[in-house]
């Protein structure tokens, strides 16, 4: 039931893949351990940046997951509070070497 109600909230993909990437963020940042204060402004800054990626049909035909901890990575460097791939790698459980090359398509695509 609680499925259902789920599903007629989502008017097309795009809002279910960013339903489920946000949840995905919130377990990410939580794996992390930071500051509940800095951890809401590296929600927001994260989402809006998926947000773009997901406008950009850069999420089609890669991991949701990926493309997320990217944009984590990104702005964790940009918020000067930078990560290791190791530590975002065991936040997420994405590989090191996906979540370069997505931080490089990101940067690429998205000019920030």
């Amino acid at each position: 039931m609680r499925m259902e109600n789920n599903r007629s909230r989502v008017r097309n993909l795009q809002d279910c893949n960013l339903i489920n990437a946000l949840n995905q963020l919130n377990v990410f940042l939580s794996n992390l351990q930071i500051s509940p204060a800095f951890a809401k402004t590296l929600k927001e800054s994260t989402s809006e940046l998926y947000r773009k990626a997901l406008s950009g049909n850069l999420i089609q035909g890669r991991s949701i997951e990926g493309i997320m901890a990217a944009c984590l990575f990104i702005n964790c460097r940009e918020a000067h509070t930078p990560r290791f791939l190791d530590e975002i790698e065991e936040a997420t459980g994405v590989r090191k070497a996906a979540i370069s090359k997505y931080v490089k398509v990101l940067k690429k695509r998205i000019r920030r």
